[in-house]
Formats: C-alpha cells, sequence, structure tokens
C-alpha cells in the first residue's frame, strides 16, 4: 500500500504521522504507550464522548442505521448524539455515514474515513498523566520499562480477530465470573488492542493475570509480569481517586508473587495516603510485619565476657546519620551505651543474668528511606555464659623441669573432662604434611587418633576454680598425670563436664612436646645449619642426635650436634622436591629429651628489621638491561647481560639464552649468545615494521629448560620524544595535612635552554590504603568496612614557569577520604607547552595521619582451621610511622553473619549483604613501642572480624576480616623479637673489624651469624646484664659482597621467677666497598651533536691497572626518548655490591613455647570418663553447677534463675 495515513483526534493531541498498516497497530502505538496514555473512557460514568477518526480504514460489521447525504462533521455528529454509537465509517465519494453499535479489527479502505467514540471525562490530564507517572517514581526502572514494554507490544501478544470491543467485553467478563481466568486473561488482553486507553480493560487483564493458576512455572512466571505490568498501565490511565486506589491495590498484589517486597508495600502505603480503608490498611500492615523495614531478630551475646543485645533489622540503617541511636531507649540501665553497625542496634554494658527493657521508637530509618511506624518494646535477657573451655595460643613446645603445667581457660565449670592422645614420632611427617598438627581435634579426629595413627594414654577429670561468668587460668600439672614422656607428639584434648551444647566438637586441644632442646634452623645454599640450645639454662646442648625427615617420612640424615651445638647436613639433602623435600627436623638427646621442628612452616619475616632488596642470587648472578624502555616498530633493541657468581666475580664461557616475547605472551624469537668475553653477552633484535605494540619481555637463561636467570621488559610503540625534562621535588617526606609542603620543579628543554614560560596543570588524588609501605609490611591500619573513595582537587590555577624554568606551588589538599585508613597523595603534573604538546610526572607521598594508627598482622593468610586459634600481632605508630607505647587498647571479636536480600532492577537479579555481628570475646592490650604485642584467639567455623580501638584524645580503630574452617591456606610467617642492632660503618673491606652494637634488654647468650648466601661464621657471647654492649666481628673474604649479621639473644627459663625462656633477633646489613673492582670510568662528549655524524666519545678507566682486560658497551639515545619511561641507566656496581634479601631461611620453636607460668595449679582426677561421654556417647557426669533448688537456697549468695535453675557465684553446689 502507498500513501501515509492520518491519526487525528478532538482532544488537541495534534497529528501523528508515518503508522504503516495494519492500521490497529497504529492505534496502538499512537494510543497504548505507558509513557504517553490517551485519554481514557470508563462505562460507569457519565462521559463527554469524541471521535477519533483514521482515513482510508473501515470498522467493518456492527451497521444499525446509515445516514446518506451528509459530510464528515454532519456523520460525526449524528453518532455523538445517538448513545447507541459506538463507531461509524464514512464513505467520501458517496457521503453516507454507516453508524456501529461496536467497533472491532480496523481494515483498510480506500476512500472511507473510521471514527469511534472516545470518553473523556475522568480521564486524566496530560498534567495529571505526568503526575501518574511521578506518584510510581518508588518503582525500579526495570519495572516501568517491564509495563512500558507490554504496553508497546499489545499487538504483538493479542489479536482481535474480528470481534467487536463490546462483545469481547461482555465475554472476558462472563469468563471472569465463571472461573475461567486464563480465558478471560485473552479476551480483556483482545479488548486492549482495540481501546488501549480504557483503565478497565487493563484491571481486568490484572485481576485476571492474578487469579490465573496454570500448571506450568513458565506460563505462571508470564503472568504474573503480565499482571504486574497491567496494573501499573491501569494506574496511569486512572481517572479518580477510587480507580487510582484499585490500581496500586492490584499493584502490590502483583509484585507479591514475585517477592518485590518493597515495590508491593510502597504501592499499599501509596493507596492508604488516597483513600484510608481498613480491610487496605490490615493488608498493608500484614505485608509490612512480614516483608517490610522491621526488627526480625534480636541476639544477646551473652557468652562474651562483655555481654551486649543486638536488635537485628531487615534491612541496612542510615548509619551516616547523626543521632541514630536515639530512636533507641533501654529502661532504668545506667551504664549502658547503644551503637549503630550496618543492619543491627547494639546495646552494650548490659549485665549477665540482667533483664532489659528496650524500647525502638517510630520514625527509625533504613538506608533507603523506609521508617519504623510504630514503638517496638522488647524485654530481653542477658543469660551466664555457657561453660567452656580453650588453651592459650597455637604453641606446642612445653618447656621441661621441675612440674611442667600446661594453662588452659575455662568459664563457668569447676570440672573439666580430659584426655591424652599420643602420636609416635615416626607418623610426626605426616601429621604435619597433612596439615593436621596443631589443629583442634573433633570426636570423630580424637577416634582417629585412638584407632589409627596414635593411642589414648590418659583420661580423667582436672577440678578447676570458677568465678561466675569470669576467664579462669588453671595450670593443669602433668607429673600429676603421671605419663610416661616418650618422642612424639602429645594433644590434651578438654571440654567442661557440664557442657551439653558441643557434643562432637571441635574441642579444646593443646598439642604439646616436653622438651628442653631449644631448636634453631638456617637454611641456605650451603645445606641446613642447625643450632640446638637448652631452653633451661640457653648454653649449648652437645651430643644431640638430628634426624632429617622427607615428607614421605623418609630419613634424608642423620647428624650430632658439636660442643657449640651446631650440626650441619649437606645441600643435597636439603634440595629435594615432592615427597623427597625436607619436612621435619627431630632431636634426641641422650637423657631422651625429644623434640622437632616443623621445616614446611614459613621462615621468619624480618622485612621489619632493614631484611630488603633484590633476591639473594644463585650460582649464577646475571644483570640483564636494554640500552634504552621504548621502540618503535621497525626499530632495533639491543640487549645486555652480565654473568657473575654470587661473589660478583666474573662466569667466563657461559652460554646464553635470550627469549623475546611479544605482548600477547607468545614467544617471538630465542637468541643463543656465547661469551662475549669476562660474561659479557650482547644481543640484537631487529623489529619488523608491523611489531605488535605494547609490553614485550625478555628472558635470559643459562638453561633453557631451567629457571630464568633474569627478566626485563620494554614498550614498542609509537611516540613521539619529550622535548622538555623536569622532576616534582620537595624536601617533604610526607603530607602534612593542615601544612601541606612545597612542591617546585625546574624546567629545561633537552638541548639546554630553560623552559621558560610553560605552563603546568594537573591533579592531585588522596587514595585510601590500608598498608604502611615496606616499612610494616603485612601489617592492616584502619577499619575493614570503612567506605572511603579516591578524592581529586587540580592544581592552582596559573601556573607558570619563570624565565628560568623554575615555578613552585603548594598544592591544595582535597578531603581526606578516610577516617581510619591511611592516605597516600599522588600528584601529577603535566607540563604544556604553546602547541599542546605536554611532559607528565608523578610524585607520590604517604599523608600523615592525624593521631596515631594501630596496625594488625594476621599470622596466616586469609583463613584459620575450625577452632583455631587465630594469631594476630599488634603495634602502634604515630604520624612518622615510629612505633610507640599504648596501654589498653580495647578489642573485640565478632562473629559476622551476612544475608542477601535479592532483588530485581534492570531485568537482572542483583542483591544486597546485610552484615551482622555477634560478640564472641572481648579484652584490653597493652603494645610496646619495642615488640610487637600478641593476640591468640579461638574461634569456631564461621566469618569474624577482630576490632582494636583506642580512646582519649586521639581515638583510631583497625579491624581485620578473616575466615574460620574454610580453605585454609598455608600459616603467615612468623616474627620474633626485636634486637636492637647497628655498625659502626656503612661498609667494610676485606680485613677490616666491624663494631657490632647490641642493645640488650636481658641478659642471656648472644649468638652472632654472619650470612651471605650461606652461613659464613657464628660466634657465642655471654651478655651479663641489660644494656648496651660491642661485639667486634672480623671482615673476611668469604662476605662476598655484603652480607648480614644476625644476633640472636636467648633468655634462659626461670622457674622460681615465672620467667619463660625468650629469644630475640636484630638483623644488619653489611656491605663490602668492592674497591678497584669498580671500574673508574669517564667519558668525555661534546656539549652539541648535529644529526648524521659519526659521535666520537674518548673513554678513561683510571684504575684498570696495565695488562688488564676490559670490555666496554656504549649506546647513544636520545635523552627524550629515555624520558618517556623513566629510564634509568644501567647501574651493575649497584646490582652486584648492593644490598640483598637474605639468602637464608630461619626457623626456630622459641615462638612455639607453651606459658608454663600461666595459670593456678588445678587438681587431676585421673580415670572416669573423662572425655568419652563426649564422643562415644557414654553417661555425662555430673557437673558441680547441677544441683537443686533447695541446696542451692542453702548458699548464702545464691540466685534463682528464670528457668528454675540456679547458680552461685562464690562456691559450687555439690
Amino acid at each position: 500500500m502507498s500513501g501515509r495515513k492520518h491519526v487525528r483526534t478532538y482532544v488537541g493531541l495534534g497529528a501523528l504521522r508515518g503508522c504503516l498498516i495494519p492500521v490497529v497497530a497504529c492505534v496502538v502505538a499512537a494510543l497504548g504507550t505507558v509513557l504517553v496514555p490517551s485519554l481514557s473512557v470508563q462505562p460507569a460514568f457519565a462521559a463527554e464522548r469524541r471521535i477519533v477518526v483514521i482515513e482510508d480504514a473501515d470498522y467493518f460489521g456492527a451497521d444499525y442505521r446509515t445516514v446518506r447525504d451528509v459530510d464528515l462533521e454532519a456523520c460525526k455528529a449524528t453518532c455523538l448524539d445517538d448513545p447507541i454509537c459506538q463507531a461509524f465509517t464514512y464513505n467520501v465519494s458517496a457521503s453516507w455515514c454507516f453508524l456501529k453499535s461496536d467497533f472491532g479489527d480496523l481494515k483498510k479502505f480506500k476512500g472511507a474515513i473510521a471514527g469511534r467514540v472516545v470518553a473523556v471525562r475522568d480521564a486524566p490530564s496530560v498534567p495529571a498523566v505526568a503526575e501518574r507517572r511521578a506518584d510510581l517514581g518508588y518503582l525500579p526502572r526495570s519495572l516501568s520499562d517491564e509495563a512500558e514494554r507490554y504496553a508497546s507490544s499489545l499487538a504483538d501478544r493479542f489479536y482481535a480477530n474480528g470481534a467487536g470491543l463490546g462483545a469481547l467485553t461482555r465475554d472476558a467478563d462472563a469468563a471472569m465470573a465463571a472461573g475461567r481466568t486464563e480465558a478471560a486473561h485473552a479476551l480483556f488482553g483482545r479488548a486492549l488492542t482495540l481501546a488501549p486507553e480504557r483503565f478497565d480493560l487493563w484491571a481486568g487483564l490484572a485481576q485476571s493475570a492474578l487469579a490465573a493458576e496454570p500448571d506450568d512455572w513458565q506460563a505462571r512466571q508470564r503472568l504474573q509480569e503480565a499482571a504486574s505490568a497491567a496494573a501499573v498501565n491501569a494506574y496511569l490511565r486512572s481517572g479518580n481517586d477510587g480507580e487510582r486506589v484499585r490500581a496500586l491495590e492490584l499493584i502490590a498484589r502483583s509484585y507479591m508473587p514475585r517477592q518485590l517486597w518493597k515495590p508491593a508495600i510502597r504501592s499499599y502505603r501509596l493507596a492508604l495516603t488516597i483513600r484510608d480503608d481498613d480491610t487496605l490498611r490490615a493488608d498493608y500492615e500484614k505485608l509490612v510485619a512480614e516483608h517490610g523495614f522491621r526488627i526480625i531478630n534480636h541476639q544477646v551475646d551473652s557468652d562474651a565476657a562483655a555481654p551486649r543485645i543486638c536488635l537485628v533489622f531487615s534491612e541496612k540503617l542510615q548509619t551516616a546519620r547523626p543521632n541514630l541511636a536515639d530512636f533507641v531507649h533501654v529502661d532504668d540501665a545506667p551504664g549502658t551505651s547503644v551503637e549503630v553497625e550496618d543492619a543491627q542496634i547494639c546495646v552494650d554494658g548490659v549485665r549477665h543474668g540482667g533483664r532489659y527493657a528496650i524500647e525502638v521508637r517510630p520514625g527509625l530509618p533504613s538506608a533507603d528511606g523506609e521508617t519504623i511506624e510504630k514503638p517496638v518494646r522488647l524485654s530481653i535477657y542477658v543469660r551466664d555464659r555457657a561453660p567452656s573451655v580453650r588453651v592459650i595460643g597455637r604453641a606446642y613446645v612445653l618447656p621441661s623441669g621441675k612440674d611442667p603445667t600446661i594453662p588452659l581457660v575455662s568459664v563457668n565449670t569447676g570440672l573439666i573432662g580430659a584426655e591424652i592422645y599420643r602420636v609416635g614420632d615416626r607418623a610426626i611427617a605426616e601429621l604435619i604434611r597433612s596439615g593436621r598438627f596443631l589443629d583442634q581435634l573433633s570426636a570423630y579426629r580424637a577416634d582417629e587418633i585412638r584407632n589409627d595413627t596414635g593411642a589414648r594414654i590418659w583420661e580423667g577429670e582436672i577440678e578447676v576454680d570458677q568465678v561466675l561468668n569470669q576467664d579462669v587460668t588453671t595450670a593443669v600439672p602433668l607429673d600429676d598425670i603421671g605419663i610416661d614422656l616418650k618422642p612424639g607428639a602429645y594433644a590434651l584434648v578438654a571440654r567442661p563436664a557440664n557442657d551439653a551444647r558441643n557434643q562432637w566438637g571441635p574441642f579444646a586441644t593443646q598439642w604439646f612436646v616436653v622438651s628442653d632442646l631449644g631448636l634453631t634452623s638456617y637454611s641456605g645454599r650451603d645445606g641446613l645449619h642447625v643450632m640446638v640450645r637448652s631452653l633451661a639454662s640457653a648454653k649449648a646442648r652437645g651430643a644431640v642426635t638430628l634426624q632429617l625427615i622427607a615428607a614421605n617420612n623418609e630419613v634424608l640424615g642423620e647428624a650430632e650436634s658439636d660442643e657449640a651445638g651446631y650440626a650441619r647436613f649437606a645441600p643435597g639433602l636439603a634440595r629435594g622436591t615432592g615427597g623427597m623435600r625436607p619436612a621435619v627436623l627431630m632431636a634426641r638427646a641422650a637423657d631422651g629429651d625429644y623434640a622437632f621442628l616443623d621445616l614446611a612452616k614459613a621462615a621468619f619475616d624480618l622485612t621489619d628489621r632493614g631484611v630488603e632488596g633484590r633476591p639473594a642470587p644463585g650460582p649464577l648472578d646475571v644483570y640483564a638491561f636494554t640500552e634504552r624502555g621504548v621502540y618503535r616498530p621497525g626499530a632495533q633493541v639491543h640487549a645486555m647481560a652480565l654473568v657473575r657468581d654470587s661473589k660478583a666475580v666474573a662466569s667466563g664461557d657461559v652460554p646464553l639464552t635470550f627469549v623475546f616475547a611479544r605482548p600477547d605472551g607468545v614467544e617471538h624469537r630465542r637468541i643463543n649468545s656465547p661469551d662475549g668475553g669476562l660474561g659479557g653477552h650482547n644481543v640484537t633484535l631487529p623489529l619488523s615494521p608491523g611489531a605488535a605494540q605494547g609490553t614485550w619481555s625478555l628472558t635470559v637463561y643459562a638453561d633453557p629448560k631451567g629457571e630464568a636467570l633474569a627478566r626485563k621488559t620494554f614498550l614498542v610503540e609509537d611516540f613521539q620524544p619529550e622535548r622538555v625534562d623536569f622532576d616534582l621535588e620537595t624536601d617533604a617526606t610526607r603530607i602534612d595535612p593542615q601544612d601541606p609542603p612545597e612542591i617546585a620543579l625546574s624546567a629545561r628543554y633537552l638541548y639546554g635552554a630553560p623552559a621558560g614560560g610553560q605552563r603546568l596543570e594537573g591533579e592531585i588524588t588522596l587514595r585510601p590504603t590500608r598498608t604502611w609501605g615496606t616499612e610494616h609490611k603485612g601489617y592492616l591500619f584502619g577499619l575493614a568496612d570503612e567506605e572511603s573513595y579516591p578524592n581529586s582537587q587540580a592544581l592552582p590555577a596559573d601556573l607558570v614557569t619563570d624565565e628560568d624554568g623554575a615555578l613552585s606551588f603548594v598544592p591544595l589538599l582535597p578531603e581526606t577520604p578516610a577516617d581510619t585508613q591511611l592516605t597516600q597523595a599522588e600528584i601529577v603534573a603535566r607540563l604544556v607547552d604553546a602547541g599542546g604538546r605536554f611532559v607528565e610526572r608523578t610524585l607520590s607521598l604517604p599523608v600523615a595521619p592525624e593521631g596515631p594508627r594501630i596496625g594488625i598482622r594476621p599470622l596466616f593468610e586469609d583463613a584459620v582451621e575450625e577452632g583455631g586459634p587465630a594469631a594476630f600481632n599488634v603495634i602502634v605508630v604515630d604520624e612518622t610511622g615510629a612505633r610507640q607505647e599504648a596501654k589498653g587498647l580495647s578489642w573485640t571479636l565478632s562473629k559476622l553473619e551476612r544475608n542477601y536480600q535479592w532483588y530485581q532492577s534492570d531485568g537482572t537479579w542483583q542483591y544486597d549483604a546485610v552484615t551482622t555481628t555477634q560478640r564472641v570475646d572481648t579484652g584490653t592490650l597493652d603494645v610496646s613501642d619495642t615488640d610487637v604485642a600478641a593476640l591468640s584467639l579461638p574461634v569456631q567455623w564461621g566469618q569474624y572480624r577482630l576490632e582494636i580501638t583506642v580512646g582519649g584524645a586521639a581515638p583510631t580503630a583497625t579491624s581485620v576480616d578473616f575466615s574460620a574452617g574454610w580453605y585454609v591456606a598455608d600459616a603467615g610467617s612468623e616474627t620474633p623479637d626485636v634486637l636492637e642492632v647497628g655498625l659502626d660503618r656503612e661498609a667494610y673491606r676485606p680485613g677490616d673489624t666491624a663494631k657490632l652494637r647490641l642493645k640488650a634488654r636481658f641478659p642471656g647468650v648472644a649468638l652472632i651469624s654472619v650470612m651471605a648466601d650461606g652461613l659464613v661464621s657464628t660466634q657465642t657471647v655471654e651478655v651479663a646484664q641489660a644494656g648496651d654492649m660491642s661485639i667486634d666481628v672480623p671482615v673476611t673474604e668469604d662476605w662476598g659482597t655484603g652480607a648480614y649479621v644476625t644476633a640472636t639473644l636467648y633468655r634462659p627459663m626461670d622457674i622460681e621467677a615465672k620467667r619463660m625462656p625468650a629469644r630475640a633477633i636484630g638483623v644488619q646489613w653489611l656491605g663490602v666497598e668492592p674497591g678497584d673492582r669498580r671500574l673508574d670510568l669517564s667519558l668525555e662528549a661534546p656539549e652539541q651533536m648535529r644529526p648524521r655524524n659519526t659521535l666520537s666519545v674518548p673513554l678513561k678507566l683510571a684504575n684498570l691497572a696495565p695488562g688488564e682486560e676490559a670490555y666496554v658497551t656504549l649506546a647513544a639515545v636520545d635523552l627524550g626518548i629515555l624520558n618517556l619511561t623513566r629510564y634509568e641507566p644501567p647501574a651493575p656496581d649497584a646490582w652486584y655490591f648492593g644490598q640483598r634479601e637474605l639468602g637464608m631461611e630461619i626457623r626456630d620453636l622459641y615462638g612455639q613455647l607453651i606459658d608454663r607460668m600461666a595459670g593456678t595449679r588445678g587438681r587431676v582426677r585421673s580415670g572416669g570418663d573423662g572425655m568419652g561421654w563426649a564422643s562415644r556417647g557414654r553417661r555425662r557426669p555430673r557437673s558441680p553447677w547441677r544441683c537443686s533448688p533447695a541446696s542451692c537456697a542453702s548458699a548464702t549468695t545464691a540466685r534463682r534463675w528464670s528457668n528454675s535453675k540456679c547458680r552461685t557465684s562464690t562456691a559450687p553446689c555439690v
């Protein structure tokens, strides 16, 4: 069909052009969209009748009268005057008007004009339509779009098929009355294709879809979505308050099967603002009570030493709103405080055994604006702490000596059931390899040891003191138990005799070995070195047999300590892999003493003592470099390498393989390079004009199948060299927010002239961070859940270099992005020339925090075993990063519960994570300015948060989230106590004597060790008293290019003074001056050079002996190209003679000592059930806490529980 069809209305909507046949689709598109609804008809009301006409169209059938010889206007008037008339067709050529009592499908008819009647009374005006749309502004965009798409696709979903509107409407009503809801839904849809402006049809479509219950879930889901879309469209076409309320009720009801609770609740709420109906309000309140913003739970953290009550809400709260805690009131409870956390409000300061009346006042807001509508009153009881037992720390070596004891911490129990298991020494390697050593044992694991891998050697009971709701530390005397100690590992498993909750574990488990053997190992290229000292006296232990055990339980080797307590295993024994890798070091003395050291655990982390630099080299130390950092496609890459041994002596005749890889990681080319003289290598890689752009890599091998000896990267790009050079400079090492430092620069053109008149622009960005560089490696600062984002601020305007190219400015800092976390500042400055080209430089500085900060270092990676314990180191640092002393830090261990609220947005399902916390334990901690403080906390399966706070004039807080019982990575590195050491010079020559200053904090024995790529030397020094002392350390050729001097101070055990053995370690890098091994090279170059000329460069090696051979590599590169990548000139002297990482791994037992001095001595009763009733279902022993009400009533300090059980705070009823 050709030509255009026109739709005209007589209500001022104008003309819509461009619709094509079928004309019915044009009508739907013009009148049926959700965003621009047409005027509605509601037969229940007297309405003004108006005509909509469509040219070249005919409403076929339903003729009841014909009016002849009239024009179009007269035909319209005749139809409007006749209440039967619903439509007409006007024949233009014959001037006949066919009146119709109904209308159906619109059909093409050349020369005819079709018209139909629309009613406009009670229909929303155009402004009212906008108001309707604004009313529904609370709907997510996805639901609004859903309704719009549905309305615009009516013609695709339904087809009138020649039926008239009246007939379809009558049939739909009849189908609904008969309960044929799916048929009614189809009929209402067909009717809407003819009259998409009708509110009653949209409402019927929604009602029928809600009532339909097809068996197929997909059909059911489609009908639910159709009901929602139809209800929204009904509201947009509503003409009076009654229609609005009905549509809103339909919207709410349609969202409920889809679990879209928030929009359903808000639809009910809007309906109630229009008309307060009792039935409607009852439905609304029921929905709010079940799915609205409400208190869904309250929890009492009664097992913590400092209990609290938490009210848990269904949604996150407006935590940023001030005075939110004022919405919660606690009656007659002085000393309590209210804290707001994410989706819960907690009352702190409550006491065990108390009952508290708590009121939540109306108006408490959620994060998305919902509020508590009615007051909520709760009466909550805080019960006493549940009986429990736990161990202290994760140690396993119990120093032997007079009356050794194992500490246990108990709560609300007077009797502990206990068992001791033994795993033989031949099973230790497998126990460690499996990761089960030091685990807290469950009933199943305990039975597994008893039946398969070990034996139960004792069971009994331990009487302990008890103070109601307080932690009690009891020392369990092993001598009273009377076990015959043999080589192997022991596990003391304990639980309260009156614990009815934890039937299967894990239970408190203290692994132990009773020993006087203090083992220390040093692993390096020259083998495994072992030091054996007495824990009791700190003296060397000779004649101790040492065995190196592999992971597969093979004995790799055996050695015996000499009179200095030293033994060594050959390098080959320590280099095994797979099952033959070293796993355990076992020690046996002639007197039966026994100990072992886990070689699989992480070595000491000594980075806080200045251990840094590149990794320690192997037998071949390769220094590789390219002559610049960036190349154009088609250029040549010149790569060089020097081969030296571990002492920087040239290794000639060693061929190398240079492997070049493209940016996608695919190998591009490998080049074999023979020795070019004195270990030097030089290769050239031609790049093709089409070479891939990006970051290329160079890897150097001596054995292509072995490990890489060096790695470098370079760029391949099209580039323009820089023409100006400058650097951002400041004397400040950190930025003081109250007094930002001055930043200066001096710009010069690369040909030498000052770059005056250059405009400077850029920005300073503050980024939150939780780490303090390498200074406090492994420590986290600030709250884990603090929401913080980078903030930026433009540099001051009108910054221009002066005639000398100089410029200085003080940056204006943006708002600091974090309160408790640290902040890093990055200044990006661009010097722009007149042509618009710019040169960019960056300066990064830490921002000094306002006040001290707490650092927490987990001694594990991400997760710990179920039962824990989770161990942490804690420090406090000032604004400069220096450690400082702090007293009375408060720590809280909380268990995290995360609930996920799913919702649909923009057609996809998303969720909000609502986190609530349950307090597990609290306490205080003192931190010194020298040693780290330690925390060891037992945990069960789940997710946890440790938070440490400090009050006073400068309050701050830090928290760490972690998991227990999930996948457990390798344990983190242990950090030993610090021993302050120093040297009198920065570098020495062989033959010199270095003065090592040692600041001892206690008397004992100091072991001085020199370590390079292996153990060079050791000496032992008696330290008679605390304080400063100086030790002479001879410097020998064996030190190579430099070495670390370590000083380990051992303190003996003193049982009478209740002082445990201890050790502290200090480390200092001792550099060796290269002397004439660093060539005194000088060169002369002209100040200016013209292009395409030969450059002659005179060289001079001032300290090269006559007849001595040397090789020189010379490269001339545009400085503008070097500056693009901030290229640093090759510095092989710094590479070979600079500080390196410590090439030895240090481990010892001193961080694994059980504190045998802790606790009050307990009373052991051997035999009986022990823990058998827990793990094997036998009868539980009678608890001294359980007694009759009558017996409790006679106790002067007894109190009665609400459940008719009783307890006493001073003495148990028995």
